[in-house]
């Protein structure tokens, strides 16, 4: 599940400037919701990162001591 979100994320992230050009070249308003969309995925994207990581060291430490077989 982590993974899916991590790539929404940065799907979230790649896509941020297309619509803040957008949102500028129509004069529209919604800038302030792009802006924390934007901060929202970063967040997003630096929590799952630190919980893959964070599992990957669990199951290596795990199996270092000799816990999962």
């Amino acid at each position: 599940m982590a993974f899916i979100e991590l790539i929404a994320g940065v799907t979230r992230f790649i896509l941020y400037p297309k619509s803040e050009k957008e949102i500028d070249n129509n004069q529209e308003k919604g800038k302030g919701m792009a802006i924390a969309g934007f901060i929202c995925s970063i967040v997003g994207i630096a929590l799952q990162t630190l919980a893959i990581i964070a599992f990957l060291a669990f199951m290596q430490f795990t199996n270092s001591i000799g816990v999962v077989n």
